[in-house]
């Protein structure tokens, strides 16, 4: 997931909303947005396992999408673990914007 996201580590969301302010910000709203946003993309996730993991299943994947066609053996078992790992991530996470005030400058 690191290498995927491209960060070592996950802040609570307490603790964006201090650092949000620590920063000047002024912190107006905080909005859940995991259902759009994660859940239902991952709801897919365990049909398209289960799609990965046949022959059968990933010859239909490749007639929808032929370009999947190129992948080898180890790239559908990579793949797997990828979803496998975002499915694992997704239950633990929440996806959350803020809407912040920009802070004054000091001249006015």
């Amino acid at each position: 997931m690191r290498s995927a996201w491209c960060f070592e580590e996950v802040e609570p969301l307490d603790r964006y909303v201090v650092r949000a302010r620590e920063a000047g910000f002024t912190v107006t709203a905080v909005h859940d947005w995991t259902r759009p946003v994660l859940d239902r993309p991952m709801s897919l996730a365990g049909p398209v396992l289960t799609l990965m993991r046949s022959p059968l299943g990933r010859r239909v994947l490749c007639t929808r999408w032929p370009g999947l066609r190129e992948l080898s053996r180890e790239d559908w078992s990579a793949a797997a673990r990828s979803v496998e790992a975002h499915r694992a991530w997704a239950r633990a996470c929440r996806y959350t914007a803020f809407v912040l005030d920009k802070p004054r400058n000091a001249g006015g």
